[in-house]
């Protein structure tokens, strides 16, 4: 498109100068993929338009700079702030064979290699038509184990096309890939999910947790009556009796605090761990149940309990 101008007797051009449709030039089908634990991998298709069709090069950047020239696996890091770990994923392309039922061979695919040329030819193109080169690039997940669940960790990496002689002949387009696994970004395990109350043990027991987490440090915690009120945790028998009785937390061997029903106690740290399995018998907070005494004969005799849950929440 072409502006002109006038001033003062002299005649302005100035140009605006645009790609022209039968230049050179590289499209990506996705610009953003979403990856989950349940959807490891995903494809998105290169059209490609160069001078030189019968080989050209694909080459990959990562903008994570833990992604250095030459390694074979790219990095996804947690988007939000003092989260830790990250997930790894690998890039495939086809060099050019498919077998007769239209899949690539297995002993055609060209692993991508961060910042280095990746080799393919316009042979077995998924384009309709001669006039353009398309081709599969495969996304997968190789390793998650240090994601946190609930977490997105993503990546932008630019993708470009060069001529068979090295000439640079397109402008990259860039892609992003995103990564987040499901369930809980925290887990907790308690010793025993069974607590008496009696005589034996002078109406006062106590269990052991493990609040474990990947990536977060801190936790809070919450306990809910299922007999009980806002105010008060209660026992109750079949015959809607209730009994009342106390309860109290304490975080990683500090002091015990006295709770009440759906208040959050703060201050407990994090173990880190992927698992439950992985507390490795290591607990960072206790339940105290007790009656008190004076309570104890006041209802008819009979056998009270009640559902507590326990709850945490990361921070």
């Amino acid at each position: 498109m072409r502006f002109l101008s006038f001033k003062k007797g002299i005649l302005f051009f100035s140009f605006l100068v645009t790609q022209a449709l039968g230049s050179s030039f590289i499209e990506l089908s996705k610009t953003a993929i979403f990856l989950n634990d349940s959807k490891k991998s995903d494809i998105i298709r290169l059209t490609i338009n160069t001078n030189n069709k019968d080989y050209f090069f694909i080459t990959v950047k990562s903008n994570d700079t833990r992604d250095l020239t030459g390694m074979n696996r790219f990095t996804l890091k947690p988007s939000l702030p003092n989260i830790e770990g990250e997930v790894l994923v690998a890039m495939n392309l086809p060099y050019y064979d498919r077998t007769t039922s239209g899949l690539h061979r297995t002993d055609s695919i060209n692993r991508v290699i961060n910042q280095q040329q990746t080799k393919a030819s316009d042979r077995f193109s998924l384009c309709p038509t001669s006039a353009q080169v398309c081709k599969p690039l495969t996304i997968m997940v190789i390793d998650d184990s240090e994601a946190v669940p609930g977490i997105r960790y993503s990546a932008s990496f630019s993708i470009g096309s060069e001529a068979e002689n090295g000439i640079q002949s397109t402008v990259p387009e860039n892609l992003t890939v995103n990564y987040q696994k499901s369930g809980s970004a925290i887990g907790i395990k308690t010793r025993t999910n069974t607590l008496s109350l009696r005589q034996s043990n002078d109406y006062s027991v106590y269990n052991d947790f493990c609040a474990f987490s990947m990536g977060y440090k801190y936790f809070d915690v919450s306990l809910e009556s299922k007999n009980g009120t806002d105010n008060l945790f209660l026992l109750k028998d079949n015959n809607s009796n209730t009994l009342p009785y106390q309860v109290a937390v304490a975080l990683n061997n500090r002091a015990k605090i006295p709770v009440t029903p759906f208040q959050w106690v703060t201050g407990g740290d994090l173990i880190r761990a992927k698992n439950s399995n992985k507390c490795n018998g290591r607990y960072n907070g206790k339940i105290f149940l007790a009656i008190n005494k004076a309570d104890v004969y006041k209802p008819p005799a009979g056998t009270y309990t009640d559902t507590l849950t326990l709850k945490v929440k990361a921070k």
